[in-house]
């Protein structure tokens, strides 16, 4: 994978953005996703 060409310290920073970002965890963005999809569905 492309993390293990980069040094320990990029690597630790975009471990870091991915849990800001809840990368890791997706079901709050599928919760807010689907009922937006949803919604622009039934408005177009």
């Amino acid at each position: 994978m492309l993390l293990h060409y980069l040094p320990d310290n990029a690597r630790q920073r975009i471990a870091d953005y991915i849990v800001l970002l809840r990368l890791d965890r997706p079901i709050g963005t599928l919760l807010l996703l689907w009922p937006t999809w949803w919604a622009l569905w039934l408005g177009g």
